[in-house]
């Protein structure tokens, strides 16, 4: 599968298993985990 407009952000928080909170170019941005096991 092939993303669209794919960016680099800074993980911050991970609310629950398919929602994380990720800095991308100063703002806080909520996005999807598209995996959602465990974070390491």
């Amino acid at each position: 599968m092939r993303y669209a407009n794919v960016k680099a952000g800074r993980f911050m928080e991970r609310p629950n298993r398919f929602i994380a909170i990720v800095d991308v170019d100063g703002a806080e941005t909520r996005c999807h985990v598209k995996n959602t096991g465990g974070c390491m």
